[in-house]
């Protein structure tokens, strides 16, 4: 992780962007089996990210199509300098969930990009809507 920590510094200089020892709250935890499910917006897709995503070990298991989020880095290439270091934070902390829970028994981390589907136009309590979400998640799940 010393190696995309430090690319990420290299990037643009910026050198303290990481603010806390703890990792921000993720969107949702699954516990059965155990993983974190990620919803990014297009503010997620910037050029710290893709250089973070550059920089993975090829053997990593993730839980998204890798390539395609480059993609979508270089596509939507978002900017956030608010504060300055703003999307190098946003980049290493994606990292962290990311690479982290496999480390502590957890599948990979799922990623679900807003714009890749009308997230609003299901129903939580319609049986149909959960299984349709259910398949969207099951291609990204290892060994389903």
């Amino acid at each position: 992780m010393h190696g995309i920590s430090a690319g990420l510094e290299d990037l643009r200089g910026h050198r303290e962007f990481i603010k806390s020892a703890l990792v921000p709250p993720c969107d949702y935890y699954v516990p059965n089996p155990p993983f974190i499910l990620e919803f990014d917006e297009s503010q997620h897709f910037s050029h710290p990210r893709f250089t973070t995503l550059s920089l993975y070990p090829e053997y990593i298991q993730l839980g998204f199509p890798l390539h395609r989020w480059q993609d979508l880095c270089r596509e939507i290439d978002a900017k956030d300098d608010e504060p300055v270091d703003r999307d190098e934070r946003r980049a290493w902390y994606d990292t962290l969930r990311d690479l982290v829970p496999t480390l502590h028994g957890f599948n990979p981390t799922v990623r679900l990009y807003a714009g890749e589907f009308e997230w609003c136009s299901l129903d939580g309590g319609a049986k149909q809507d959960q299984e349709l979400f259910k398949a969207m998640l099951k291609g990204r799940l290892p060994g389903k």
